[in-house]
């Protein structure tokens, strides 16, 4: 006669071997997705800021910044949001008193819910997140 044992301990011990590990990977392909939306948002309202600019060449760098913000969607309302001093105005190319090109650059500290995922692509405030445009002033004299 073959008695069957039964290891009643031995699906709840496996269970959490497994389970730390499907954690990190879930959230961490979830901070990959945020990630890859907040790079693509401050991408895209760095550009169309610049391209604002270059059509309105009377604005200040102050007025930039805001345009910047304005078209920042998703990076205003973080709990590290995005602010001006992260933005830096110049004009690489001047001739004659006329800005001839435009450059906007922004840097977004991303901070991750992964555990331990800062400390490795990032630091203690996050990881940095830069983009930088840079486009011809329309109209622009040579």
């Amino acid at each position: 006669m073959n008695k069957k044992h039964r290891y009643s301990g031995q699906s709840i011990i496996e269970f959490m071997l497994i389970f730390p590990m499907a954690f990190l990977l879930l959230t961490g392909l979830l901070d990959l997705g945020r990630g890859i939306f907040y790079y693509s948002s401050l991408s895209n309202a760095v550009r169309e800021a610049a391209r604002y600019t270059t059509t309105h060449k009377d604005l200040t760098d102050d007025e930039i910044k805001d345009k910047v913000l304005e078209y920042a969607f998703g990076l205003t309302n973080t709990s590290n949001p995005l602010e001006k001093e992260d933005i830096v105005v110049t004009y690489p190319e001047i001739v004659n008193d006329y800005k001839i090109t435009v450059s906007i650059a922004a840097t977004y500290a991303f901070d991750p819910v992964t555990p331990g995922m800062d400390v490795f692509w990032g630091g203690e405030d996050g990881i940095p997140l830069s983009v930088r445009s840079i486009m011809r002033i329309s109209g622009a004299a040579r």
